[in-house]
């Protein structure tokens, strides 16, 4: 049903993706994608002194705690169940850490949200791992190089295939390491 002049693609990954698929339906398709690299804001996201960030996060943890970043939505795919299965082993060998975990903003309206966030908190209790994660407000574009330069790591584990997520880009950008699953975008372009 695509009726429009071009589609943009995020990668080469992107494009080989949609010809292959779509594409077989629409010859045509070929010539009228194009790729152009995802604008990421270098003077935004870059190594940022905590601050405001406080506001949000208690100071405490990071004075007390090594801090693993996992911001992203409230989905079985984004890869929260990934992060809890690492937490339960690395829970074995150290304590000094902790998972923040901000609730989306949609948390009031959507119940399954709520059921969501319920399931990550019986599991994670299941496991004697709940003291590991603090869920925190869903943080703002302006506080995110805080929030990234925050951590010490941030985690994208999960399998969710989508055109071109930032998180691990923009942590990144901000000095913070990211371990991400190699999919999608992600196989080219980050390297190993």
């Amino acid at each position: 049903l695509f009726r429009g002049d071009t589609l943009i693609v995020i990668s080469d990954y992107s494009k080989r993706f949609v010809d292959a698929t779509m594409g077989r339906f629409f010859p045509e398709l070929s010539s009228r994608l194009k790729r152009i690299n995802n604008g990421l804001d270098w003077e935004h996201f870059k190594p940022t002194t905590p601050n405001k960030i406080y506001e949000i996060i208690p100071r405490a943890i990071r004075d007390q705690y090594k801090i693993i970043l996992q911001p992203h939505r409230p989905e079985d795919s984004k890869g929260i169940w990934q992060v809890i299965d690492m937490v339960a082993e690395l829970a074995k060998k150290r304590q000094d850490f902790r998972v923040l975990f901000p609730r989306w903003l949609g948390l009031q309206e959507d119940a399954s949200v709520q059921e969501f966030y319920d399931r990550v908190s019986h599991v994670t209790e299941e496991k004697g791992i709940s003291e590991y994660f603090m869920t925190h407000d869903w943080i703002p574009y302006d506080l995110l190089p805080e929030y990234y330069s925050l951590g010490d790591v941030t985690l994208s584990l999960g399998w969710f295939v989508e055109s071109f997520g930032n998180a691990v880009y923009e942590s990144l950008g901000c000095g913070t390491p990211s371990v991400v699953a190699k999919i999608a975008t992600h196989r080219e372009l980050l390297p190993d």
